[in-house]
């Protein structure tokens, strides 16, 4: 009986030292989405991006690693440079794939602002088509019908899957 009270108070310990370095993590990552670093928030987002990855290809089956509080941070980052950008709506878009992740109206808003004001990659512009396309975000409509006018085939071929899959008659 001892040793069965022993191996419960080491599975106790265990599990607490577990949640405690879950905490640890997501305070981390939340300090780093926060940086202003951009080498420090492209790091902690693309780590966020893998782990999503990772979750969406069963591969991890918990999200004790994440926090919806990862969120807000990588929408903000959309509106930052390029690269930044890139790494923050690829994370957003597989933590949607992986079922992590239900945007909202008011994250869906954000997003159509960033994807209307930043200068992104096509890589970029490939994760907000399919963040709306995912959510038949019907508000996404006018900015999409805008990329059919880009130079790039890419893009254009983008929205217009996009808008298909929204199904956007102003598009027709």
């Amino acid at each position: 009986d001892e040793r069965a009270a022993v191996g419960s108070l080491a599975g106790h310990v265990s599990s607490a030292s577990e949640q405690h370095a879950h905490q640890e993590t997501i305070l981390d990552t939340l300090s780093d989405l926060n940086s202003q670093s951009e080498r420090t928030a492209i790091g902690a987002a693309l780590g966020v991006m893998y782990r999503g990855y990772d979750a969406a290809r069963e591969k991890e089956r918990e999200g004790a690693w994440f926090s919806v509080d990862f969120v807000e941070p990588l929408i903000v980052l959309t509106t930052r440079s390029v690269h930044v950008s890139e790494a923050a709506v690829w994370a957003l878009g597989w933590l949607m794939i992986a079922k992590l992740w239900d945007p909202t109206a008011e994250h869906l808003r954000k997003l159509i602002n960033s994807y209307d004001r930043t200068p992104f990659s096509a890589m970029s512009h490939t994760w907000f088509a399919t963040i709306f396309a995912e959510t038949q975000c019907a508000e996404s409509v006018g900015s999409l019908i805008q990329k059919l006018q880009c130079s790039s085939s890419e893009e254009r071929t983008v929205a217009a899957w996009a808008l298909g899959r929204i199904g956007a008659r102003e598009a027709a």
